[in-house]
């Protein structure tokens, strides 16, 4: 569990955020950024209800990992399990590990299944929930700090990418 009301030397080097956002905290009162933020320096404990780290919560979510590939893959359309597997198998997902990260991800809220029968074959997509499109911002902020800071760390070795060998 993420300690989120410790002072770290990393919160005084945290770029500035949109301020225009409202964050709400366990007593449901929304917060600005900066109301957000003088709270978190001051140490306050910003809970859930059940006492958890609500940060923790949220990268509970992408904890695994094919989660995050995953739900980057549904964020565009619902898909296909045999979709998802041509897509990730390159990389090297197997279809028991996206079978148990689906699951998991059902099990979050994030991903379901919806059954759909063409004539007689029976065909199942998975498509994110309301509380997984509200992870879209999410990824939209991760791909535009990933494009500007990709030269921070070496890029994991996926298809196209890379040096081809193993």
């Amino acid at each position: 569990m993420t300690n989120c009301g410790k002072k770290s030397e990393v919160s005084d080097r945290f770029p500035a955020a949109p301020r225009s956002g409202r964050i709400r905290v366990m007593t449901n009162e929304p917060l600005s950024f900066d109301e957000f933020r003088a709270r978190f320096r001051a140490r306050s404990e910003i809970r859930t209800p059940d006492g958890a780290c609500p940060v923790g919560v949220a990268l509970g979510v992408f904890r695994g990992r094919w989660k995050a590939y995953v739900l980057y893959r549904l964020c565009a359309v619902p898909t296909g399990f045999g979709a998802l597997l041509r897509a990730l198998a390159p990389d090297g997902l197997t279809r028991t590990m996206l079978a148990s990260t689906l699951r998991e991800l059902e099990r979050d809220g994030v991903a379901a299944a919806t059954e759909r029968y063409e004539g007689r074959v029976r065909r199942v997509d998975w498509a994110l929930t309301p509380a997984g499109e509200e992870l879209l911002p999410v990824f939209h902020a991760l791909m535009v700090w990933g494009a500007r800071h990709e030269r921070l760390t070496p890029a994991p070795a996926v298809r196209g990418g890379g040096d081809g060998g193993g």
